[in-house]
């Protein structure tokens, strides 16, 4: 299939981002603190509900980092560093899964389009994440910015450019779906792909504001109106949104 891309080329990939684009952050957050939990209680310090209360209480507050640094703190725990509880969850195996009928969207694209992930991340979190929701196999590339240094996660451009050239991919023949404005979609409009916001309820940058020069080329907002505009990709050559 030659979908054209309104340059006169085709678009040949589409690419995801990873987080709250093609499963909710929300859980993974959520099974990192069932699994810190776990092991403060086995460990003698703390009981698992409390524990576990105590974070996602903070993280539905909007606390974001230090949170365990707060636990800590908040229950006089003696004897546990902060840095030993980011370890564990970092590395935990998370329980998550894709959001509804995203798998069956992403099987079909495999028909016509070639598929890539570029994730930012901790590498060996972001590793973890791709297993346990099984979809390895269903991408033709992924690229994880960790791998790379952290001076080229996004917002800079370094691995879209890398995958552009490795791939060969024409101007405009490539589609990159994120979710956050902060980052995803300068670096990937900067090489040349066509950007696509998705925003779902439950999205932790849902309400972020999007910074001059930042913004997607199109947005939808639920896996329903991703299928109907995978269904005709041609939108994206004509709107701006």
């Amino acid at each position: 299939m030659e979908t054209s891309n309104g340059k006169g080329g085709t678009i040949d990939w589409i690419i995801f981002d990873l987080d709250d684009t093609l499963y909710p952050e929300r859980d993974y957050v959520l099974s990192g603190f069932r699994s810190v939990s776990k092991y403060l209680e086995k460990a003698g310090y703390l009981d698992g509900v409390s524990t576990f209360d105590f974070l996602s209480k903070r993280f539905e507050e909007g606390v974001r980092g230090k949170t365990f640094d707060l636990l800590i703190e908040h229950f006089g725990l003696r004897g546990i560093e902060p840095v030993e509880l980011v370890s564990l969850y970092r590395t935990h195996y998370p329980k998550i899964n894709l959001y509804p009928g995203m798998k069956e969207i992403i099987e079909g694209l495999r028909e016509n389009f070639r598929l890539g992930i570029i994730t930012d991340g901790y590498s060996l979190s972001q590793t973890l994440k791709i297993e346990s929701l099984e979809i390895r196999n269903i991408f033709d590339r992924i690229m994880l910015t960790d791998l790379f240094g952290r001076e080229h996660w996004k917002p800079d451009s370094f691995v879209f450019e890398l995958f552009k050239e490795d791939e060969r991919i024409d101007v405009n023949g490539a589609i990159y779906i994120g979710d956050n404005p902060l980052k995803d979609f300068k670096p990937a409009r900067d090489v040349g792909f066509k950007t696509v916001r998705i925003v779902y309820e439950d999205g932790i940058y849902r309400d972020a504001p999007t910074p001059i020069g930042f913004e997607p080329d199109t947005t939808i907002y639920s896996v329903s109106e991703l299928k109907e505009l995978v269904e005709d990709i041609s939108v994206l050559t004509d709107e701006v949104h």
